[in-house]
């Protein structure tokens, strides 16, 4: 392992986009009444499930249809037309925001629900987990192979860490929640940016090692943890809660290990959101 950066980070924050095109926000109109089409990330799914079963109440005549498929196919969705509202973990890169506004139309971003991402495990007889930097590179990077390697042991004194092989699941698809944990592996981690790099699909050591495993959307990932001993996964916060899947503190830059709360995520996002440009704005790369 080896240089693993120090610099100040946010941490593993989401801001789920939501994109918009003004002209389409009608939906389809048919003997049934309205329907709208919601399409990509299934980070905020639980959420905007609850939204709509809300809306619906008040709003009988409205259908919304919301499918997933991660962020990768949202934004092909909305560019093409094939949904109203289009959601993404990250916001649209540059050259995507132009394409959208190559439609002739202007389209509007901007964030509609703040999460976390985590890292999440099933080990047997583990309930708290720490994690350095330095261990979260090198389990994801395959450098560390087993539970019980030094490294993790040095910030668990006292916990029963076993010499079994962990097990890296990671999205199979277009994912902004990978576009938003392996940019955060790029950045504390010059070996991970580059060897491996950031964006919503990336080529995973652990596969070539036959150590890692894939599921489709988040509900795919925290699915096959939960059925793969010793494995260990990246996932939005709320699908660990809905599964009961313990997390794991990661270490931040004071050398503290931080757990995924309320608190610990609003100070997180208190720390970003003035970097928010105006919803015609666009998105421009850092």
């Amino acid at each position: 392992m080896k240089n693993i950066k120090n610099k100040k980070l946010a941490g593993m924050i989401m801001a789920a986009s939501i994109l918009i095109m003004g002209i389409t926000l009608s939906g389809c109109l048919g003997g049934e009444g309205t329907i709208l089409r919601t399409t990509g990330a299934t980070f905020p799914q639980y959420q905007i499930q609850k939204w709509i079963d809300v809306y619906h109440e008040s709003h009988p005549d409205v259908k919304i249809e919301y499918e997933g498929g991660g962020s990768g196919h949202g934004q092909d969705a909305f560019l093409n037309g094939l949904t109203q509202i289009g959601r993404s973990d990250p916001p649209v890169k540059e050259d995507t925001w132009n394409k959208f506004l190559g439609t002739g139309d202007q389209p509007l971003q901007f964030p509609e629900v703040v999460g976390a991402v985590v890292i999440s495990y099933n080990v047997p007889g583990v309930s708290n987990l720490n994690l350095s930097k330095d261990a979260i590179v090198g389990i994801f990077i395959g450098d560390i192979e087993y539970w019980d390697n030094s490294i993790i042991k040095q910030s668990n004194p006292g916990v029963n860490l076993p010499h079994n092989k962990i097990i890296v699941i990671h999205r199979s698809d277009s994912s902004g929640t990978t576009s938003i944990f392996t940019t955060y592996l790029s950045v504390i981690s010059d070996e991970w940016a580059n060897k491996v790099g950031a964006g919503k699909t990336v080529e995973w050591p652990a596969d070539s090692m036959g150590r890692g495993l894939a599921g489709k959307g988040n509900p795919g990932v925290v699915a096959t943890l939960k059925q793969t001993d010793y494995g260990i996964c990246y996932t939005e916060l709320s699908f660990a809660i809905e599964e009961n899947l313990p997390t794991a503190s990661i270490e931040n830059e004071n050398g503290e290990y931080i757990k995924p709360t309320d608190q610990t995520i609003q100070a997180a996002v208190a720390g970003v959101k003035s970097y928010i440009p105006s919803p015609t704005e666009g998105y421009t790369e850092n």
